[in-house]
């Protein structure tokens, strides 16, 4: 008789015996590597003081390097394959002088910091379960130092479901799955035959070749890989806690939770998580030090940034406040009869490249018909040249009517700016703080002069990075990172689905935020509601690494490690989807749209040639459109870099100004490429 039972929703043949793998299959490591256990180890002993400083700062060397020796000690002494857990600490202690009490303590630690980190993985868990309740017989077997004992304990800590499975473990048998010996001792000790097993493992060799060769029936586990950016982080740096904790973090999130569009939850999890996760982390500490009762996260970068906050705070039980608060450059930075030269300067050169009448009419608070008109333009659509923009500012500067009149326009915006921020600051607090990704500090020093206006205050703003900016007496500005040139992927991690805030109205007796629309469906159709999910399991488990490891992973290595990787190793999969991050049709972010695209052949040489550079909007993130652009593209890249002054040599472009005739010099051939470079100039 064949007998058949449903196991995740799937008809099985039943077997006479199950097996599973427990490492990596039933449980797994809040780490990157397995290793990374003697990580945290090494960064608890830094506090002991029973220890000698070799010990301290080595104990992660020594203890890969002890198994290591034991290992090939036995196998050349007794020619048996596997080690116990005592065996490796009988080796350290002889090797590095230790006294009984001090391996005892190193013994347990390891044992704790095991159960600390080991967490459920939840879909095989559930499996073994429907198993054991529906009467099947079920083992366990693994290749591992440990005890059956100290195995026992860990996965008890995990589900007590463990309590009274049996467990075949290679340290007491001296037998390893791995060779597939452990098979054939498990087979004689529960009296079945090959054909009648089923075992489900994750490790290629041990769990599926070794068993398949011997006829028993397998399911492979296919475990969660580390990321590109992880084991860039990791390389040459396996002993960093905070780079252990991280990644480990970052693949615990993708295990947990299948996603509609996995790319975006990967991304979600393992890229944007790790870097803002530690900034609030930072954000946090800095507050309770400085003793900040609130903080006010800024729309919109600061909108996931509060969600990790809260979760924080709650978690740890912090006394700490947040709040959500509109705001923006648009809404924040208007003009006044004192900065009003300053303020006009910053829109012209920021949308210098970019100078159409509808996008530059919202930073001055007109209407596009209004500014046509200011600046006599024939009709709204009409594209000033460089030319014409520094003769159109010169005229804002000097026409007092002009002047006058952007200033009373803009007059009840402050109105209704200085309205909202009474109605929702805390002004009874002695120190008012705000949070945000990244900026140049002006428009800070504004709003932080707005609300000395109302009341005399102290105002900290918290960047992610751009320690170069200027401090002004109330107005405080904290950086988490060092300066690095093309910050701005740090913004596209921090989107969400409103679109900017454009100014402030009055909405039931409430001042309420107008905002910019259109955006929501676009982020929603990228996939932003996965790229959430993922960001906030990081997220969580994160915070149960920090608690259970009673430390603090934020470290400012971590944002730069990232920052690095996409810097010098991005690869095309990560570029996309940063390039892919949906921009807003409001303010600086049209600029936006040229940050990460793929170069074009034709693109470089036009950019290469000095004449034409203007012409070509520069990328704000290079490296993620040289990471996305064809393998042609990245070898002319790479030659010129290599080779700037042979390029020259081989190609040089002039122009006749006078006649507006060009020509392009391939090794002494001249060619005519006038009808090129009017094109291209128009």
């Amino acid at each position: 008789m064949v007998f058949v039972y449903l196991i995740g929703e799937r008809i099985k043949i039943a077997m006479k015996l199950y097996s599973f793998d427990i490492f990596d299959t039933l449980v797994t490591r809040r780490v990157a590597s397995p290793n990374g256990i003697f990580a945290i180890m090494q960064s608890i002993l830094i506090n002991k003081t029973n220890f000698s400083d070799f010990i301290k700062n080595n104990f992660y060397r020594i203890r890969i390097e002890s198994e290591k020796l034991a290992r090939k000690c036995i196998k050349r002494r007794f020619d048996i394959n596997e080690i116990s857990f005592d065996t490796i600490y009988s080796y350290i202690q002889n090797n590095y002088n230790l006294t009984s009490e001090q391996v005892d303590f190193l013994k347990n630690l390891e044992i704790a910091t095991e159960i600390n980190n080991m967490v459920p993985i939840e879909e095989n868990i559930s499996k073994l379960k429907e198993l054991i309740k529906g009467g099947q017989r079920v083992v366990l077997i693994s290749d591992m130092y440990l005890s059956e004992e100290n195995i026992r304990k860990i996965l008890v800590h995990v589900d007590s479901v463990f309590s009274d499975v049996k467990i075949y473990v290679s340290s007491e048998y001296k037998l390893r799955k791995s060779d597939g010996q452990l098979y054939i001792e498990v087979a004689k000790a529960e009296n079945v035959e090959f054909c009648d097993w089923l075992h489900t493992g994750d490790n290629k060799n041990a769990d599926i070749v070794q068993a398949k060769l011997l006829g028993i029936k397998t399911e492979y586990f296919k475990n969660k890989p580390l990321k590109p950016y992880e084991k860039f982080m990791l390389q040459d740096s396996n002993d960093n806690v905070f780079f252990q904790l991280t990644a480990g973090s970052a693949r615990l999130a993708r295990f947990i939770k299948p996603a509609l569009n996995k790319d975006k939850y990967d991304f979600g999890a393992s890229f944007a998580a790790p870097v803002l996760y530690n900034y609030v982390d930072y954000i946090i500490a800095q507050a309770l030090e400085r003793n900040l009762k609130t903080l006010y996260f800024v729309a919109r970068d600061g909108y996931i940034l509060k969600l990790i906050a809260d979760r924080i705070i709650s978690k740890k039980g912090l006394g700490l406040k947040t709040k959500y608060i509109y705001g923006s450059r648009l809404a924040w930075k208007l003009p006044t009869e004192d900065n009003f030269d300053v303020y006009l300067d910053r829109i012209f050169e920021e949308y210098k490249k970019f100078f159409e009448i509808p996008l530059v009419a919202v930073p001055l608070g007109v209407s596009p018909e209004d500014l046509c008109e200011m600046l006599g333009c024939k009709n709204i659509n009409q594209k000033l040249s460089i030319e014409q923009q520094e003769k159109a500012l010169e005229k804002f500067k000097t026409t007092p009517n002009l002047r006058q009149r952007l200033i009373d326009i803009n007059k009840p915006k402050k109105e209704m700016l200085i309205a909202y921020l009474k109605q929702e600051i805390d002004f009874t607090e002695e120190n008012i703080a705000f949070v945000d990704l990244d900026g140049s500090g002006k428009t800070q020093d504004i709003i932080s002069e707005v609300l000395n206006e109302i009341k005399p205050c102290n105002v900290y703003f918290f960047y992610i990075t751009n320690p170069l900016m200027e401090q002004k007496n109330r107005s405080i500005k904290l950086c988490y990172g060092i300066y690095r040139p093309h910050f701005y992927w740090v913004e596209l991690l921090g989107r969400t689905t409103s679109g900017q805030t454009i100014g402030y109205k009055y909405e039931d007796n409430k001042v309420v935020p107008i905002m910019e629309e259109g955006i929501e469906k676009v982020m929603s159709k990228w996939g932003y509601n996965e790229y959430l999910e993922g960001l906030l399991a990081y997220t969580e488990f994160a915070i149960d690494a920090e608690i259970v490891n009673n430390m603090s992973f934020s470290h400012i290595d971590i944002y730069c490690k990232y920052f690095d990787y996409i810097n010098k190793k991005l690869d095309r999969k990560t570029a996309d989807i940063l390039g892919s991050v949906p921009c807003t049709h409001v303010g600086s972010e049209t600029q936006l749209k040229y940050s990460s695209a793929p170069y074009k052949l034709r693109r470089l040489l036009m950019e290469y040639l000095t004449s034409w550079k203007n012409l070509y909007p520069q990328p704000y993130l290079p490296f993620v459109s040289v990471a996305r652009s064809s393998d042609r593209c990245k070898s002319f890249l790479k030659f010129k870099k290599k080779y700037p002054s042979l390029l020259d040599y081989i190609f040089t472009f002039t122009v006749d100004k006078f006649s507006g005739k060009a020509y392009a010099d391939i090794l002494g051939i001249r060619i005519s490429c006038t009808h090129l470079y009017r094109r291209f100039s128009k």
